[in-house]
């Protein structure tokens, strides 16, 4: 099955909580891209995700998705247009086993069972999740959760891939790897809440930092040594 086009997003003038976490914050994204969003705990990453996959509703201002206002639109009608979105802690069936956990994620995305099957499976390898696939998740280490949870996310056939700190608890070899996955999508737009600085120069195309509820560009030369500045404190009295 032809994968569908990658998505372009925009976000202009969008705020939540009345301002408390952003504020009149523009953002746009572009077909195919993979942006990163970098900030101080409580500057508002995962509350952004959130807005951008239906989980939470603006105060004021646009999500606009290739054009298509979607403001309004429920979390299940944005995931029919191609948004997915990770969590911090994975949300998986732990008595499933990894194969089934992926297939039921699949599953409404694809006309068929025989489809959503074949999807799985090809994910499966391409994670490199073989070995475990017949595994119940509720067995698994964290940094194997990560990637079932990551896996699900991809088998969706998502255009926009909301990713939620997806290096955090895992180890050089388990980083590097979401690294290789991320560089290699096709036909897919990333947008990535990440504190490891490390990946996010070697992944992104794009940087943006969130600061005073707004989205501010940065260029991968300004993520030096001192960048991690912009995850300790400076935000604090915000809350996510």
């Amino acid at each position: 099955m032809t994968p569908p086009p990658a998505a372009a997003l925009e976000l202009t003038g969008l705020s939540y909580l009345d301002d408390r976490i952003l504020h009149d914050l523009d953002l746009t994204v572009t077909a195919g891209s993979r942006h990163a969003l970098i900030g101080a705990n409580g500057a508002g990453k995962s509350s952004l995700l959130n807005l951008i996959a239906g989980l939470a509703a603006p105060s004021r201002g646009r999500i606009l998705l290739d054009g298509r206002d979607i403001t309004r639109r429920t979390q299940r009608a944005r995931a029919r247009l191609g948004i997915a979105r990770t969590f911090q802690t994975p949300s998986l069936i732990d008595d499933h086993t990894v194969i089934r956990n992926i297939t039921v994620a699949a599953r409404p995305h694809h006309p068929t069972r025989r489809q959503a099957g074949s999807a799985t499976c090809q994910i499966i390898g391409r994670l490199g999740l073989t070995p475990i696939a017949a595994r119940p998740v509720g067995t698994l280490s964290h940094a194997q959760r990560r990637l079932v949870d990551l896996a699900g996310a991809l088998a969706s056939r998502p255009r926009l891939l909301l990713l939620d700190e997806p290096s955090s608890g895992l180890d050089e070899a388990s980083i590097a790897l979401i690294g290789e996955i991320l560089t290699r999508l096709q036909d897919v737009t990333v947008i990535l809440v990440e504190h490891d600085l490390s990946l996010v120069t070697s992944v992104a195309t794009h940087i943006s930092e969130l600061r005073d509820g707004q989205a501010h560009p940065l260029d991968h030369a300004a993520l030096g040594p001192d960048a991690t500045a912009l995850h300790q404190g400076r935000a604090q009295g915000q809350s996510c």
